[in-house]
């Protein structure tokens, strides 16, 4: 048996980029048709995200944070985001740097 992932959710998260859930320390991934969902450990703010594309070719980022007895505290939602803003949406919504500093002289 084969799982597989969506080709929408598989592109969400190549254009959010392998090294900014790693930044996000996420651990889960859940992808169902148009829609990428996981979580973020790094945030005080929020620890899930939905990245949702619409029928527009645009992007819907909910941002929730889920109390331990499961009551949502707050959520935000961002709509029309293109590619090329995804990332920065979520350091702007959540306080993190999804960027890996490059430090000189290591991979020179």
């Amino acid at each position: 048996m084969s799982t597989s992932i969506s080709p929408v959710a598989r592109e969400i998260a190549n254009q959010i980029g392998a090294g900014a859930f790693v930044m996000m320390g996420t651990f889960q991934r859940i992808a169902d048709g148009d829609d990428l969902t996981f979580d973020i450990r790094g945030s005080d703010k929020f620890n899930w995200a939905r990245i949702h594309l619409t029928k527009m070719d645009t992007y819907t980022l909910t941002l929730t944070k889920i109390e331990m007895d499961g009551r949502v505290e707050r959520e935000e939602m961002v709509e029309g985001l293109y590619h090329d803003t995804l990332r920065a949406a979520i350091e702007y919504h959540t306080g993190l740097t999804l960027t890996v500093p490059r430090v000189r002289g290591i991979n020179a």
